[in-house]
């Protein structure tokens, strides 16, 4: 009770007073000039009349009191479980995989019942349940935050809307002092809202086409900005030129290269080659056949440089025949003669004659015109 409240406690304590200055001018002396019936009638009035007016003003104090209406609970106070909802894409299309995601914040001392977010729990119109997972963080102190996602698909192409029901969430509240492993029965029930997707767009359904253009006509260019178009195809030729010709130039040098054939040994190479023919040391039968095997091969290159045949692919009894000009025949049968001793000493079982080996190279000396 404040201060400046005239109470009940206060009320009686006044009251107390008021009788004993009554009862003491009641029982006082009678010599003031007053008859006694008219000294005691007055005072008896006087008494009634500060009887009634603290009976009056204690009434007036104890209505307010009772009724004045309880305290109401603060409604700022946080809820025991919040929830917060989000979804990947709000319109799909058949096939398409949509993530819907919901975290629930609890308050101190407050858990969920986590068997509520199971997928059997998930009540869907439309969509099928490809995989969910709860992942449980409490790294804040005193407060436990879950995050739970969903994978959904959408097969259906009946369905006008794809729907995602509500879930009811329980959550328990411990006490004071109460271990971790006790169990808590669930103390109540938060509710995940509904949600609902469109199906193939974004865009309403409606028969009202969407006003994508305006009616006004296209506005003509200016005249700098169409004679941009000849002035950047005449750029893009410019620097298109330089690589025209190059590639032109390496296609010319191909086919100058495919046309010319092989390689032409020129009389200095013959010689060089022929030179180290002869510095050959003819110390056993192997090494004898190597130096026939290398004349030989120079002297199939000359008759194909000289008379134009494939002396690599003939055998020496067929290069006569080989060409169609007869002024070339003696000269083929000179080679044909030289190559029919090569093929002799690398083929032949016996080993070849060393004597004849210096015979062979003037021969082909003289063949060869070196």
């Amino acid at each position: 009770m404040r201060s400046g409240e005239f109470g009940p406690a206060r009320a009686a304590r006044w009251l107390r007073v008021l009788l004993q200055g009554c009862s003491a001018a009641l029982s006082g002396p009678r010599d003031a000039g007053l008859k006694a019936p008219r000294y005691t009638q007055a005072t008896t009035t006087v008494a009634a009349t500060l009887i009634l007016a603290l009976s009056v003003i204690t009434a007036a104090q104890r209505a307010p009191s009772a009724a004045r209406p309880a305290a109401a609970p603060p409604t700022n106070a946080p809820p025991p479980v919040e929830v917060h909802t989000s979804v990947s894409r709000t319109a799909v299309w058949v096939g398409d995989r949509v993530t819907y995601a919901i975290e629930l914040r609890c308050a101190p001392q407050v858990d969920i019942v986590t068997e509520d977010l199971a997928t059997e729990r998930l009540k869907v119109d439309g969509l099928e349940i490809r995989d969910v997972a709860i992942d449980r963080d409490a790294s804040e102190a005193g407060r436990l935050t879950y995050r739970v996602t969903y994978s959904l698909v959408t097969f259906n192409l009946d369905a006008p809307a794809l729907k995602i029901g509500e879930i009811p969430v329980r959550y328990s509240i411990r006490r004071p002092g109460q271990r971790p492993e006790d169990p808590t029965p669930p103390s109540g029930e938060v509710r995940v809202p509904p949600l609902t997707l469109a199906l193939r767009s974004t865009l309403p359904d409606t028969e009202v086409p969407a006003q994508i253009r305006d009616g006004r006509p296209l506005q003509p260019l200016p005249r700098r900005v169409a004679l941009a178009q000849p002035v950047g195809i005449g750029l893009l030729v410019v620097a298109a030129a330089p690589v025209g010709l190059l590639l032109f130039n390496l296609a010319r040098r191909a086919s100058r290269l495919r046309s010319r054939g092989p390689r032409r040994v020129t009389r200095r190479e013959r010689r060089a080659s022929l030179e180290e023919i002869k510095a050959i040391d003819m110390v056993s039968p192997a090494v004898q056949r190597e130096a026939y095997a290398k004349l030989d091969a120079l002297i199939r290159d000359h008759a194909r440089q000289t008379t134009g045949i494939a002396a690599e692919a003939l055998t020496p009894s067929e290069l006569p025949g080989a060409t169609g000009h007869p002024e070339r025949i003696r000269e083929l049968e000179q080679i044909q003669t030289l190559l029919a001793e090569c093929e002799r000493a690398k083929y032949a079982p016996q080993p070849p004659d060393p004597e004849r080996w210096s015979g062979v190279l003037l021969e082909a000396e003289q063949l060869l015109n070196v």
